[in-house]
């Protein structure tokens, strides 16, 4: 993984803030998000299901669904800023230099259009391939995913394939452009233990062989802790941790990342103990927190986490954490 303060980072983030308007209130998803991303790094953005990162990748992707619009912060990619395009150039980067991989492929894949048309489609709008030499080269992404028999693959329908398949179908499609982010939303939701570790491996194949930076969207664990160098660790929109994978899986600090990794299920052949569950529930994100966001669920609290929400705060090398009781904020951590 690149070092913090090498090259300029293909994807730079900073305060980004996404916002869904509603009839008496507003949603308020995203909240002063930051985060940096080199050549070849993966990123594992984890949280429970409604704590915003989701609405990250596709910010990122600038699909954020109507009502919702980036209302603050800064998108740079390669230097470009993506927050301000709009028409055709934004859905020239799309697909070509930022590519997602969707959370549901039955739901993202044209039901209609055979798998190869759908990737020969993508190569015909943002390359100068055509005819043959684009079937080719959706055979030769079949192919690379590890779909087997990839010519006659091309004229199947995303219903005649397997969960994995349409998954592997799906990863073809995003890397069809040598996009340098790929953006993968959950991409082994639905997929049974083996499967998900093949889709894990592969993706971690491709980031090497293609030189791809990846943004690895989970709520589960151990799929991150499998491929992730850095993890950034979303609760009611905020980055509540962050840091590299095994400083923040192995040495946690926020309480909030202590109950995702205690509500792990573990497979060692033994009888599983009782699940610890995180109580209460998320946050209703209808306004900027005045205080810690995870208050109310949190064993650990004190009088000082009503006071006001805390800033990340250096808890290691590279590791922060956003706690009133674990990380007190030092001098100089503002930033």
């Amino acid at each position: 993984m690149p070092a913090a303060n090498d090259a300029e980072p293909l994807l730079r983030v900073r305060d980004l803030e996404v916002a869904f308007p509603g009839a008496r209130s507003v949603l308020h998803a995203v909240n002063g998000v930051s985060f940096d991303l080199h050549r070849g790094e993966t990123l594992g953005v984890v949280g429970e299901s409604g704590c915003g990162k989701s609405t990250i990748g596709r910010a990122l992707m600038g699909l954020v669904p109507d009502p919702g619009r980036i209302v603050g912060g800064s998108i740079r990619l390669e230097g470009e800023e993506l927050t301000t395009l709009r028409g055709d150039r934004m859905r020239s980067l799309r697909g070509r230099r930022i590519a997602m991989i969707f959370q549901d492929p039955m739901s993202s894949l044209n039901p209609v259009m055979t798998i190869g048309a759908q990737i020969i489609e993508s190569l015909t709008i943002h390359t100068r391939l055509r005819g043959r030499k684009a079937e080719a080269r959706a055979a030769e992404l079949l192919r690379l995913v590890g779909i087997p028999d990839p010519v006659g693959r091309l004229g199947a329908y995303p219903h005649q394939l397997s969960g994995g398949m349409r998954q592997r179908a799906g990863i073809a499609m995003a890397i069809s452009c040598d996009p340098a982010v790929l953006v993968a939303d959950e991409p082994t939701t639905a997929l049974d233990v083996t499967v998900q570790a093949q889709v894990v491996e592969l993706l971690a194949r491709l980031r090497d062989e293609l030189g791809m930076a990846i943004v690895l969207i989970s709520h589960d664990l151990g799929v991150v802790a499998g491929i992730a160098d850095r993890v950034m660790v979303v609760y009611g929109g905020y980055v509540i941790e962050t840091g590299r994978t095994a400083d923040v899986l192995d040495r946690s600090t926020h309480p909030y990342t202590e109950g995702l990794i205690a509500s792990r299920t573990e497979i060692d052949g033994a009888r599983p103990e009782r699940l610890r569950a995180i109580p209460g529930a998320a946050p209703a994100l209808m306004g900027p927190a005045l205080e810690c966001p995870f208050r109310e669920r949190c064993a650990l609290a004190e009088d000082v986490c009503r006071d006001s929400n805390p800033a990340l705060s250096p808890v290691g090398d590279g590791h922060e954490a956003a706690c009133h009781v674990r990380a007190p904020l030092t001098i100089g951590a503002l930033r």
